[in-house]
């Protein structure tokens, strides 16, 4: 859609270096240096009533056609996890997760496509074209054409992609959940959601996706939807799709996570004790001392900025992250998020301090 707000990116590699990040860092002279998430590739193979997501072609690209040790002969030396008689974690194990590839045995066979799982922190292994890359959206990269062949820097856009920023569609997955929240129906909103960010994946490169492929997928989402035993079910289905749509900007994931809990089926780390997750700022040091115990209020988290003068620079990412997620939660609209931002006023002294370290590290606001 038009009213679409989002950032696009160029292609220069060097001086200044215009070309997407995440391009950046899929696509060089070693091969792709970033795994793709197995739960994200899980949801959009498997997609709806048997019919895989179409947008997963341009969102990833396949540089092999097979996953070792699920579609081929299993190889320890670059995917070890797909080994027979692997251990697999028992919060992994249940047919609504992934594990070391986007499948399982419930599922469709992974084809080729290679990530890693949530918490997933072993080394790197000579995978470099390998692994699945991120595609032609948001990025600019290579749209999967079923070549199956290792990229490079400067393969397809060169980095040309795009940072979505505030996206119709993503209004329309909050007008669902703000129908939720207030005794109404979400469906119709949902629709309209899906039907946005089907059409939004072609718009920056690789070949049109036809009508007759949104309407068909639309179609079979609509079929699980109106199946589902609950509206906790119908959450779960709005929430995932509402991740895929955001795939290149994560905030708002992230906060609309925090704020509602869904989707249920987010893939579990696979260290079932790991340490809490945080959900607003940097925790004090007995709390990563002692991370057990993490059910706090967030405004107890929340702490004197004047604790933070050993470390500026972590002062000021706190700063940013808590005044930006504060601003974009009121924002409705892209024009309402530039509108606040610009209506700011130092009237507090976080606020103050806030520009007075952006100044001193030349970050502007």
């Amino acid at each position: 859609p038009a009213d679409d707000f989002q950032f696009a990116w160029g292609t220069s590699p060097a001086t200044p270096d215009t070309r997407h990040p995440l391009y950046r860092s899929n696509y060089t002279s070693t091969g792709g240096g970033e795994y793709q998430s197995n739960w994200m590739m899980f949801n959009m193979l498997n997609g709806h009533a048997n019919q895989t997501d179409p947008r997963i072609n341009y969102y990833f690209y396949r540089q092999v056609s097979e996953t070792p040790g699920f579609d081929s002969a299993a190889d320890e030396e670059v995917l070890e996890c797909g080994l027979v008689g692997y251990y697999v974690p028992p919060q992994l194990r249940g047919d609504d997760t992934p594990f070391c590839a986007p499948t399982n045995s419930a599922s469709k066979p992974a084809s080729g496509y290679w990530g890693r799982d949530h918490g997933n922190d072993n080394g790197t292994p000579p995978d470099g074209f390998l692994r699945t890359l991120r595609g032609v959206y948001p990025v600019g990269g290579v749209y999967d054409d079923r070549s199956f062949a290792g990229q490079v820097d400067g393969a397809g856009l060169a980095g040309a992609g795009v940072t979505p920023i505030m996206l119709s569609s993503w209004m329309h997955f909050m007008n669902a959940e703000v129908a939720v929240s207030t005794g109404g129906d979400p469906t119709a909103e949902t629709l309209t959601a899906l039907e946005q960010a089907l059409g939004k994946v072609d718009e920056i490169g690789g070949p049109a996706l036809s009508a007759d492929d949104i309407s068909s997928y639309i179609a079979a989402f609509t079929s699980d939807w109106n199946a589902a035993g609950s509206t906790a079910e119908k959450l779960d289905m709005w929430a995932t799709e509402y991740f895929i749509s955001m795939v290149g900007n994560g905030i708002d994931a992230y906060n609309s996570y925090r704020r509602n809990g869904y989707p249920r089926s987010l893939q579990p780390n696979v260290e079932p004790d790991h340490p809490c997750e945080r959900t607003a700022d940097f925790h004090r040091d007995q709390r990563v001392a002692l991370p057990r115990s993490c059910q706090q209020n967030v405004s107890n988290r929340l702490y004197d900025l004047n604790e933070r003068r050993d470390n500026p620079k972590t002062e000021l990412a706190f700063l940013t992250f808590l005044n930006l997620t504060q601003v974009t939660e009121r924002a409705g609209t892209s024009e309402l998020f530039l509108e606040t931002m610009s209506a700011k006023r130092t009237t507090t002294r976080s606020e103050i301090k806030m520009r007075q370290l952006l100044t001193k590290y030349r970050l502007g606001f």
